[in-house]
């Protein structure tokens, strides 16, 4: 079964045959996070149908703000936070840095709790960037 995957990069048109086109675009929410862009059918039958999970901050640098898709036919959105606003409290991960650079400099340990299986990538990465910029 494996051997039937294959990987598409984001921004890629993938062909579909006969049945249409899809192209994964990054929601920004966890690393590896993908809308999914389904052109389905072909000439004035054509129609846009996208499909997304959780997106992340406009404002975010990691994993990077999600993308837009235009003018959708059809737009499916899993919601788990629907019935809340999210208030643009700042960037987060800015934010992290500042916590981890002050700890560090008092010689105390950062404890990150792990929320989600893919979601301490984020923040690996992230001390990543910063373990560079720090020297």
């Amino acid at each position: 079964m494996l051997e039937r995957l294959e990987t598409v990069a984001f921004g890629q048109l993938f062909d579909l045959g006969n049945v249409g086109t899809v192209t994964f675009v990054p929601a920004g929410h966890i690393i590896g996070a993908a809308i999914v862009d389904l052109q389905l059918g072909h000439g004035s039958d054509q129609r846009r149908l996208v499909f997304s999970g959780d997106l992340g901050l406009h404002n975010a640098r990691l994993p990077g703000p999600p993308k837009t898709i235009p003018s959708p036919d059809y737009l499916i959105m899993e919601s788990t936070y629907g019935d809340r606003s999210r208030a643009d409290d700042g960037d987060r991960t800015e934010r992290l840095f500042d916590i981890v650079d002050r700890t560090i400099r008092r010689r105390g340990k950062v404890i990150i709790r792990r929320l989600q299986s893919a979601e301490p990538r984020n923040y690996w990465h992230g001390s990543t960037i910063w373990s560079k910029a720090a020297g």
